[in-house]
């Protein structure tokens, strides 16, 4: 009898350890996710092409330090991310791949992916120059200048009109874009154009901005 009593003694001491351990570690995973609990941001998608066309079906990736992240887009257009640099990466077929580095916060932010044609495989298309011209009419002792800015991709820039009433840009891609001249302090002449190095010379006058 006294020895069944030590054996059961014996086995459990054995077993409560054992016990002990597998509950501590099945409690982890739940512990993990209370502490993965970090602030989280959404990133928001509305991709297009550079003309403002929507793209019917692409693939998106967010690289996050070691993290990957893939969407099929447009069945899902928004993910949960957590704040700081990330990488966004656009794949689809007959298009340019996209890729761009983005810092987010703590709040949701819009990514608005412009996509290039692929005109020959593997080659992306280049970058090119636009050069303006201002009528007389519109120009002053006053500084005059214009600025470009792309509708569906981030180009945003500035140049200052000489008194000849020549003005340039550098580093273009094919696109519509929005272009707005200023004088005297006031928004003088306003307008979209589509820019391509076979149409890169713009031309500014009252009421109308072109490019030919």
């Amino acid at each position: 009898m006294c020895s069944r009593q030590n054996a059961f003694r014996q086995l459990r001491k054995r077993i409560f350890p054992v016990m002990i351990s597998l509950l501590t570690s099945a409690s982890l995973p739940a512990l993990e996710q209370v502490g993965s609990g970090a602030p989280r941001a959404r990133l928001d998608f509305v991709v297009t092409d550079c003309w403002g066309r929507p793209i019917d079906k692409t693939e998106i990736e967010i690289v996050q330090q070691d993290r990957k992240l893939r969407i099929e887009y447009p069945e899902t257009r928004s993910i949960e991310v957590q704040p700081g640099s990330l990488q966004i990466n656009v794949w689809t077929q007959g298009f340019v791949p996209y890729s761009e580095v983005v810092e987010v916060g703590g709040e949701a932010r819009l990514i608005t992916p412009c996509l290039f044609v692929a005109y020959i495989e593997g080659k992306r298309p280049r970058n090119f120059s636009a050069t303006g011209t201002v009528a007389g009419e519109l120009l002053s002792d006053e500084p005059v200048w214009v600025r470009l800015v792309g509708m569906y991709s981030d180009f945003n820039a500035a140049s200052l009109v000489d008194k000849a009433g020549s003005f340039s840009f550098k580093a273009l891609r094919t696109g519509r874009y929005y272009l707005m001249l200023f004088g005297n302090g006031k928004l003088k002449v306003a307008g979209e154009i589509d820019l391509s190095e076979f149409e890169s010379r713009i031309s500014i006058k009252p009421g109308s901005v072109t490019a030919d």
